[in-house]
């Protein structure tokens, strides 16, 4: 079960990145966080959501100085 949630974990980064280069659009990344339990149903961020907020947060920084 480990992998899998690596696995989604990778995934939400990635459609991060890919939302923040214009990609694709703020619903795709939307469904994935609530499929993954980062974002409650209501569309609060959950306890994992809150740890990986910090991850995305160092994405898009990284992501600023690549550009």
């Amino acid at each position: 079960m480990k992998s899998v949630k690596d696995f989604d974990k990778k995934q939400l980064v990635l459609k991060y990145c890919q939302l923040r280069m214009g990609q694709i659009n703020r619903g795709d990344v939307h469904e994935i966080a609530i499929r993954c339990g980062y974002l409650t149903a209501n569309g609060d961020l959950s306890h994992a959501g809150r740890s990986l907020s910090q991850v995305l947060a160092a994405t898009n920084r990284i992501m600023k100085v690549a550009c």
